[in-house]
């Protein structure tokens, strides 16, 4: 290990520290909630980017990189999270708009949950078959596979307002199994996986330990955890298999690889998990910059790419751009003569885009509408801390917020529009049903809302008996 790896490896080890030590310490000390989109994002950097660069300094490198290289990298992250900061601490428009929008929703009681959730889980099934319409079937396959998180949450939401009828367990039993086999079916990637997984630990959180002493919330959240990350890890052992085909199958046979590989996906390396990140990064850096560069970049194109994406191909009268993370490698090939790649999508973090789109200033930007998006979120689900439906956005986005610190951004970005899209959809349909039954206090006056610690020591203060926190 080189004296520049050393010190690659000392400040990516910080970084996860760091970003680890925010959110467990915020929460013991009641400035922050555990289950908040903010800390989704910083455990993703903790791994993707923290622990991806100890990787990184720790393997052969791609190309011997020379030190302006390394120091481009310090300084586009640095530039990144102050963009994250300025705009979560300092920008005041995220938090007044969390407060005065998306405050009424369908009734919240056992009957509009329980037909919700199975509307909802019917809903998610349509991706299932394909739909051969232009732009339709596109807006669809990357909406409704994430009913599933939703449709689970909902019948949660269901049972926790009448846990003793029978009705609602078995409603629970069958949309929540048949949530996991869907996310099974559809191959490709793990986050919709993650999603149904984690709903039941946020909603839980949420709705309940929210409101428990932290040590027992701790030990309990990461007991589910442990459990989830050795099913996920199990999992990788089935993302890569060959065949694209999707349907019930697919999933049944998924199951079974998962429980013949979660034993030894448990001792899996922490390294393997993290991917290589920030090595990409690196290389990135050292492709689009310097007088050495291979090719020169183009200004915001993830931006245009983001825009470019839903768009079908046979509509482009010149051929449709492709992901950066495409055409890394294909670069690689070209000039670095890298072997043993063939048709391969490498994920690109917003640090690496920013470097091909322009530089620092692209690379600021970025972080700055992500700090927003950030906050508007946080605060939405601290103002509406039971609503199902936010509950069920964040549960369905968790793997794509925690995904989005590894990239690529142009995926990830569609992927969360789709989960936002869903919610939009799920809100007009409930309401045309069911009407508007819960509308939430207007807040925007209230730029610093009170912090978790107040209000879950007033809550379980003023709590007596048993009793529901759903509004």
């Amino acid at each position: 290990m080189t004296n520049l790896d050393e010190t690659l490896y000392v400040l990516s080890a910080t970084l996860a520290i760091s970003c680890v030590g925010i959110v467990v310490l915020g929460y013991f000390i009641g400035r922050r909630d555990l289950f908040l989109p903010s800390n989704f994002y910083l455990g993703g950097t903790a791994l993707f980017i923290g622990v991806s660069g100890m990787r990184a300094a720790s393997q052969q490198h791609l190309v011997d990189y020379p030190p302006s290289v390394y120091h481009k990298l310090y300084a586009g992250f640095a530039v990144f999270f102050m963009g994250i900061l300025l705009a979560y601490l300092l920008w005041r428009f995220p938090r007044r708009m969390a407060g005065r929008f998306f405050r009424k929703w369908a009734p919240i009681n056992t009957g509009t949950m329980l037909l919700l959730s199975l509307l909802t889980i019917g809903l998610a099934t349509v991706p299932l078959f394909p739909i051969p319409i232009p732009v339709v079937g596109q807006l669809i396959g990357k909406i409704f596979i994430h009913f599933g998180a939703f449709a689970f949450v909902f019948a949660l939401a269901a049972w926790q307002l009448d846990r003793s009828n029978p009705l609602c367990i078995l409603n629970l039993l069958f949309v929540g199994g048949y949530a996991g086999l869907l996310a099974l079916s559809f191959g490709g990637g793990r986050r919709q996986l993650v999603g149904i997984l984690l709903a039941a630990i946020i909603y839980g959180y949420w709705v309940w330990l929210r409101y428990k002493p932290r040590t027992v919330a701790l030990c309990l959240l990461g007991a589910a955890f442990m459990g989830a990350w050795i099913f996920l890890q199990g999992y990788g052992y089935v993302r890569w298999r060959k065949g694209n085909e999707g349907g019930l199958a697919r999933a049944v046979e998924s199951v079974q690889m998962v429980a013949r590989g979660a034993e030894s996906a448990a001792k899996s390396s922490l390294f393997n998990t993290a991917q290589p990140s920030v090595e990409f990064t690196l290389l990135a850096i050292h492709m689009f910059t310097g007088v050495d560069r291979a090719r020169d970049g183009i200004p915001f194109y993830a931006a245009y790419n983001i825009f470019a994406n839903p768009i079908p191909r046979q509509f482009w009268p010149l051929q449709k751009p492709e992901s950066l993370g495409k055409t890394l490698p294909e670069i690689g090939k070209e000039h670095y003569q890298f072997r043993g790649y063939g048709d391969v999508m490498w994920s690109i973090n917003p640090v690496a885009y920013g470097f091909h789109d322009g530089g620092l200033f692209p690379i600021l930007v970025y972080g700055l509408v992500i700090g927003g998006f950030l906050r508007f979120f946080d605060d939405l689900m601290i103002r509406q801390s039971t609503n199902p439906f936010l509950i069920g956005l964040l549960a369905a986005s968790s793997g794509h917020i925690t995904g989005f610190a590894r990239g690529s951004m142009d995926v990830m970005t569609w992927m969360l529009i789709g989960c936002v899209l869903g919610l939009f959809l799920l809100k007009f349909l409930s309401q045309l049903l069911f009407g508007t039954g819960t509308e939430y206090p207007r807040t925007d006056h209230v730029v610093n809302y009170p912090r978790f610690g107040q209000i879950s020591n007033l809550v379980r203060r003023a709590k007596s008996g048993r009793q529901s926190f759903l509004l």
